[in-house]
């Protein structure tokens, strides 16, 4: 948690959402989190269900921020350009493949009704794929920063 602080990744005016809760809010709003944030860390002397507590908070967050891609935008890209969420989400020649093959779709198919069904179908599954790819990636990467931490 310090290095995020350090490096500016964390700081009081980050949107957090923990675990179990609804909706995000800001990092000095968490009883525990402003804790780390202002310096004023527990004590040797603190209970341990304190310390636990603090712990559990620290890990949730951190654990959050490895999250690097947006299903949400992905989606979105998606729904732009055929091929673009793939991109996002580092699958580059899948996503010119999928962009290619919906532009032959419609250009070259496009002529008869086939094309547009052979289009829309791509298009969909491009959406649904860099979703789901973007999900594998996000808990990919959380496991390995669990494992890195012996978690």
């Amino acid at each position: 948690m310090r290095e995020l602080i350090a490096d500016g990744r964390l700081s009081a005016a980050s949107k957090i959402s923990k675990s179990g809760e609804a909706g995000w809010r800001r990092a000095d709003q968490d009883s525990i989190l402003k804790h780390l944030l202002t310096g004023d860390l527990p004590r040797d002397g603190t209970s341990s269900a304190h310390s636990d507590s603090f712990k559990s908070t620290a890990l949730l967050i951190e654990a959050k921020l490895v999250e690097e891609k947006s299903t949400i935008l992905t989606i979105v890209l998606g729904l732009l350009l055929p091929g673009l969420g793939q991109m996002y989400v580092g699958n580059i020649l899948k996503g010119i493949i999928v962009l290619i093959s919906c532009t032959i779709s419609l250009i070259i198919l496009g002529f008869i009704f086939i094309g547009y069904i052979i289009a829309f179908i791509l298009y969909v599954w491009a959406i649904v794929d860099a979703y789901n790819h973007a999900k594998h990636l996000n808990a990919v990467r959380q496991a390995a920063w669990l494992k890195q931490r012996g978690l």
